[in-house]
């Protein structure tokens, strides 16, 4: 799958002054979605109603979605303008893929292979498990340590993203 591409990378694409984000949650029976504007719009995330999903087998024994779930999400991506989709990724507890993981794959493959609009390189998808996620607390300037690092240097702590940027 060539749209998929990490956050990094999502997050540098995106121009959210002109557009939203996607999110989509596929489920066995449902695909449940949420656009978010840019934060600084002020404008609150939209969570949509779920999309009732049930496979269709079409020519060669293929199981596609249906095209009137197709056609929601495409309209939806079109108002809101949609510039990037981060899907979440339902990994297993013990960190490995199963048949969820799956289920999502081949629900981003029929996207792709049902509409050339939805899923692009111009529009890119990430996957996205937020349950491995520590919590973690920001220190008195807002900072998450999670994305970033600490070391003392004398008597200060000295806050970086990476020690490549400065090399």
């Amino acid at each position: 799958m060539n749209v998929l591409t990490p956050p990094s990378r999502v997050a540098d694409a995106l121009d959210w002054k002109k557009s939203a984000v996607a999110v989509l949650d596929i489920g066995s029976d449902r695909i449940g979605m949420a656009v978010a504007p840019h934060p600084g719009s002020g404008e609150p995330v939209l969570k949509l109603q779920p999309l009732q999903v049930k496979l269709e087998t079409r020519s060669g024994n293929r199981r596609v979605l249906p095209n009137d779930v197709v056609k929601a999400i495409q309209s939806i991506v079109q108002q809101h303008k949609v510039c990037g989709f981060v899907v979440s990724w339902p990994m297993q507890n013990e960190g490995r893929c199963g048949a969820p993981c799956g289920k999502v794959l081949h629900t981003l493959d029929s996207l792709i292979s049902q509409s050339e609009c939805i899923l692009t390189k111009s529009r890119p998808v990430c996957l996205w498990d937020d349950r491995h996620i520590e919590p973690t607390f920001n220190d008195e300037w807002g900072r998450d340590p999670m994305f970033g690092s600490c070391e003392n240097v004398g008597n200060k702590k000295e806050h970086f993203a990476s020690k490549e940027q400065y090399t």
